[in-house]
């Protein structure tokens, strides 16, 4: 989908995820994206304010330009 997603114009992939969802994170390091901001307070979920790290990918750091 990713590889599709570029051919096909996108410039950049952005992914929000929870600090504390550690499979999430190792996903979209799996497939090439990089850590690049922390969002302080980003989200309230189950009564808890949470953090967000922001990963992105753009097509010649992803697996499929390798």
């Amino acid at each position: 989908m990713i590889e599709k997603l570029f051919k096909d114009g996108s410039t950049k992939m952005i992914a929000q995820i929870d600090t504390r969802n550690i499979a999430s994170q190792r996903l979209v390091e799996s497939l090439g994206f990089v850590r690049t901001d922390r969002i302080n307070n980003a989200d309230t979920f189950k009564g808890t304010v949470s953090d967000e790290y922001v990963y992105e990918l753009l097509p010649a750091m992803g697996a499929h330009a390798r």
